[in-house]
C-alpha cells in the first residue's frame, strides 16, 4: 500500500552445524556460514553475551581480543549479526576455543594418552577439529594409576573416533580426574584382547558426557568396554556418566562399561550414572566383580545375585 511502512520483524537463529574448534592462542579464524544462508550481510561479528567484536568478516576474524585468555576457553557462540533480504538478522554458530586443536591420531597420542612414566597428569582443554580413524593408537603398557593420567578436557566436538581392530589399553590409558564429551567412537574389535578399551585402562574421577559409544565386536572373550578398571581413590569423586549411549552392533557380546570395579570400595561410590541407554548384544553393561565391590548396588544398577556378582542391567539414577 503506498504510503505505508511495514516492519519486519528482527530474525533470531541458531545454526545448525558442528561447532568449530580454535585455538586459544590463535590471532586469527574463520567461520563458513552453510548455503542455506546465502545472501546474508554481515555487519558485526561478536562473541556471544559479551561486547567483544571479531570485526565483520567471517573469513578473517579477529581474536587478538581474547588471544591467549584461559578466560575463554571451552564452548561458546559466535553471534553474527547483520541483513538478509531487507531484514535485521542475528544468527548463533556454536564454536570452541582450546589449547590445542586435534586433527590426527598422534595429536591424541602426544597432548591426551598419558603413559604416566613421568608421574605427572596430562592437563588442557584439547577440541577435535575434524573426525579421525586410525588402527594405531594408545599404548599396550598397562601401568599403574599413580598421581598421573589424563586431567584435562578432551571435546570432540560432535565428531567421530574410529578405532579399527581395538586391541590397546585406550587412547587416555589413565583417566585421572579428566573430562570427555560430546565425541562418537566407534571401535572394531576382531580378536580377543584383554586389554581391548576404547578411553582407558584405568579411571578415577572422570567426567563423560553426551558422548556414543558404537562396538562391531566379533572377537571370541570378555571385552571390557571403555575402561578395564572402575580405579577408587579412597574419599575421592565418584566418576560420572552422563547422557551417552552404548551399542554393540557385532556377533559377540560385551560387557560395555567396565571390566572390573575396584574391591575395595562400593562400586556406587565410585561411579554415577544418568541418561544413558544400552542396546545390542549386550552380556552385561555394567562390569564384572566380586560380591565386596557390589555390596552397596542401589540406585544404579540392578545386581542379579544369581549372574557371579556381575552386574546385567542399567538403572537410572534416582
Amino acid at each position: 500500500f503506498e504510503g505505508v511502512t511495514i516492519n519486519l520483524d528482527p530474525v533470531y537463529e541458531e545454526i545448525n552445524a558442528l561447532p568449530v574448534a580454535y585455538e586459544i592462542s590463535s590471532t586469527t579464524g574463520s567461520y563458513t556460514l552453510p548455503s542455506e544462508y546465502e545472501g546474508f550481510t554481515v555487519t558485526d561479528i561478536k562473541l556471544k553475551n559479551t561486547e567483544i567484536s571479531f570485526g565483520n568478516d567471517l573469513s578473517n576474524l579477529d581474536f587478538s581480543a581474547i588471544k591467549d585468555n584461559q578466560n575463554y576457553i571451552g564452548d561458546r557462540s559466535l553471534l553474527i549479526i547483520g541483513t538478509k533480504n531487507g531484514v535485521e538478522a542475528y544468527y548463533t554458530a556454536k564454536i570452541v576455543f582450546a589449547d590445542k586443536v586435534l586433527t590426527t591420531a598422534q595429536d591424541i597420542a602426544d597432548y591426551c594418552m598419558d603413559d604416566v612414566a613421568d608421574g605427572v597428569q596430562k592437563t588442557g582443554y584439547y577440541a577435535l577439529g575434524n573426525d579421525i580413524t586410525t588402527s594405531t593408537y594408545g599404548t599396550n603398557t598397562v601401568m599403574g594409576l599413580s598421581n598421573a593420567g589424563f586431567a584435562g578436557t578432551f571435546n570432540g566436538c560432535g565428531h567421530t573416533v574410529t578405532l579399527n581392530n581395538l586391541t590397546g589399553a585406550g587412547l587416555f590409558n589413565i583417566v585421572n580426574g579428566g573430562t570427555i564429551t560430546n565425541t562418537k567412537f566407534v571401535a572394531t574389535i576382531t580378536s580377543y584382547s584383554w586389554k581391548s578399551h576404547i578411553l582407558a585402562h584405568k579411571i578415577n574421577s572422570m567426567t563423560l558426557t553426551n558422548c556414543e559409544f558404537e562396538y562391531s565386536i566379533t572377537a571370541k572373550g570378555t571385552i571390557d568396554g571403555i575402561a578395564g578398571v572402575i580405579a577408587g581413590n579412597q574419599g575421592g569423586a565418584p566418576s560420572t556418566i552422563k547422557n551417552c549411549s552404548f551399542t554393540n552392533t557385532g556377533e559377540m557380546a560385551a560387557d560395555l562399561l567396565f571390566g572390573y570395579a575396584n574391591d575395595k570400595y562400593a562400586l556406587t561410590s565410585l561411579l554415577k550414572l544418568s541418561g544413558c541407554s544400552v542396546s545390542g548384544n549386550v552380556t552385561h553393561f555394567g562390569c564384572q566383580g566380586t560380591s565386596n565391590a557390589l555390596a552397596n548396588i542401589t540406585s544404579y544398577w540392578d545386581f542379579d545375585a544369581s549372574a557371579s556378582g556381575q552386574l546385567v542391567k542399567y538403572v537410572e539414577e534416582a
